[in-house]
Parts: C-alpha cells; sequence; structure tokens
C-alpha cells in the first residue's frame, strides 16, 4: 500500500488527494508515514518513526516514536514508544506504556498500562490502573463506573474473564478463563470462579 513521508514541504493537495487531514496545531516529525485517509486533529504530537496506516484518527493525543497505528481511534491519549494499536480500536483518556500491543476491536476508556502489555482482541478495559508485562486474552474484559481496578505487574487475564468491581489484582496473579472476578486477588494466585448450573423446567 502506498503512503506518503511526511515533510513541511508536503503540499496541501497532495494531502487532499490522498484524503489526509492534518490539524494546523499539530505537530508532526519528518519522516513520518501517512497512509491513505488519516487524520490528525487539535494538538497531537506525532514522533519520529510513527506509521499512521489507512484511516487511523489521532485527537489531542502525543504518538511516540517508531509506533505504528492501524485504522484506530485514539482520543486524549498518550502511546509511548514501539506500541502497536491493531485495527478498529478506540482509546480515549488513557496512557498506554511502551512496547504495548493492542489487539483489534479493543475498547481502552480512562485507564493507564505499564510498558510490555499484550492485549488481544475483542477486550474492554475501563477505570483500570494497570503495571508492567500485563496480558489479556480474548474477550476479556476489566470495567467500572466508579473507583478504579488496579492490577500489579505481571499479571495475567485469561480469555473471557471478566473483572466487574473495583479490586485490588496483585503481582503474578492469574485470572482463569471465564470468571467473574468480584473480591481481591493476592500474588502469584490463580483466581477462577464459575456458577453452579441449574436446571429449569420449561413451559411448553
Amino acid at each position: 500500500m502506498e503512503f506518503l513521508i511526511y515533510s513541511t514541504k508536503l503540499q496541501d493537495e497532495v494531502l487532499l488527494q490522498n484524503n489526509i487531514f492534518i490539524s494546523p496545531e499539530a505537530d508532526i516529525s519528518e519522516g513520518v508515514k501517512l497512509y491513505f485517509g488519516v487524520k490528525v486533529y487539535g494538538k497531537s504530537y506525532i514522533a519520529n518513526g510513527v506509521e499512521l496506516h489507512s484511516n487511523a484518527e489521532i485527537c489531542n493525543s502525543t504518538i511516540l516514536n517508531d509506533c505504528k497505528i492501524y485504522s484506530s481511534v485514539i482520543t486524549n491519549s498518550t502511546i509511548e514508544k514501539n506500541c502497536i494499536i491493531k485495527p478498529f480500536t478506540h482509546i480515549y483518556n488513557c496512557n498506554i506504556g511502551e512496547d504495548g500491543v493492542i489487539g483489534n476491536f479493543v475498547s481502552i476508556n480512562h485507564s493507564n498500562i505499564g510498558k510490555n502489555a499484550d492485549i488481544r482482541s475483542l477486550c474492554c478495559i475501563n477505570n483500570v490502573e494497570i503495571g508492567n508485562n500485563f496480558k489479556m486474552k480474548s474477550g476479556a474484559c476489566c470495567d467500572v463506573e466508579s473507583e478504579c481496578i488496579n492490577i500489579g505487574d505481571c499479571v495475567t487475564i485469561l480469555e473471557n474473564a471478566t473483572v466487574i468491581n473495583p479490586v485490588i489484582i496483585s503481582d503474578n496473579a492469574i485470572i482463569d478463563a471465564n470468571s467473574l472476578i468480584t473480591k481481591d486477588v493476592d500474588v502469584g494466585v490463580l483466581a477462577t470462579s464459575s456458577v453452579k448450573q441449574t436446571n429449569k423446567t420449561l413451559r411448553v
């Protein structure tokens, strides 16, 4: 796929031909790669080595060195260096630590995530403080409307697990797949929960 190399000498008509919009308030470093349909709004800063792939939208955000943003929307956030944000992800009012990988169709709001995160597709994170080396498998969710969830370093949340209370998940803990977590989790433990099966008679 063709791209433009950003330069202060890049003419407006070339940007228009490629359906690219750059706010006059934005600060974009020389050499940034811009693909078709990219939009950079407000007082955004885009650092050296960044690739903004097709239809990525950046609004009042900072994208640091060597990040790759694919067809995602980032608003009021900082993405630290060497991160990869895969397509159709929305990030709002967040800080994503360096070397993070965020999968497809992920929603992250009002959260801070440490270095070296690996968050797979279809995850939801809202009001969470997360340490370094965090792993979150597909379909997992950490979501609270008030206060926040606190997650330590080297925590893994497995597929389709859900954390819904403002709990503390300590370092090196693992949240088992399909679990519903409502209480604090101690250091280095496997937290699991399941609902007892009930069979009810159906009316015919």
